[in-house]
């Protein structure tokens, strides 16, 4: 069972250039819609929308992005997708096997463990916004998977101090700003 719910600034519009969804699944998130809110001032052009999630699989992601797109008439090459924890883990995942078409996604505190599948090469745009865990650097493993598969991919590694939500949120801020830049310059017109 899942639902979805829709939220947008007043100055969205329905043929907005940029979507970005929160997927949300019943786990506690270091990413709460609230979060979002600073972020749509910083993005007015965009609809902000939110899907949440009572059981997360590959189903439940797949049809509610495909009827969300539909409803909106949104294009996927224009469409940023935030997730965290395992949910964030599981769109990713559908993102990396060349299931879910985006511009983006930004995966927020998510179990780093390496893919246990090939990569498929994408256009994708893929943000990580993990711990430091151990001695290592954060999701060296799934890091050097996506560097080798030759995808856009950029980290920002969290101390293992940095649990926090408003440093978390705000180093998410930065990647979501930054594709909205880049789907905005890539069709053509400002953010």
């Amino acid at each position: 069972m899942f639902f979805v719910s829709h939220t947008s600034t007043p100055s969205a519009r329905p043929n907005a250039r940029i979507m970005v969804v929160l997927i949300a699944g019943p786990e506690p998130s270091t990413l709460a819609p609230e979060d979002l809110a600073p972020w749509r001032q910083l993005i007015p052009s965009a609809i902000w929308a939110l899907i949440g999630l009572t059981q997360v699989n590959r189903t439940t992601i797949l049809d509610n992005i495909a009827a969300l797109m539909k409803r909106r008439a949104a294009n996927p090459r224009r469409l940023i997708l935030l997730g965290c924890g395992e949910t964030g883990r599981r769109a990713f995942e559908l993102v990396a096997q060349g299931t879910i078409d985006c511009a983006g996604i930004v995966a927020i505190d998510i179990p780093c463990h390496p893919l246990s599948f090939a990569i498929v090469p994408t256009p994708t745009a893929i943000r990580l916004v993990v711990h430091h865990h151990g001695s290592g650097r954060a999701g060296d493993g799934l890091v050097e998977q996506l560097q080798r598969a030759d995808i856009d991919v950029r980290v920002i590694g969290l101390g293992a101090v940095a649990n926090k939500s408003a440093t978390i949120a705000s180093a998410a801020e930065a990647f979501v700003l930054e594709l909205a830049a880049m789907v905005g310059r890539h069709s053509g017109h400002g953010a």
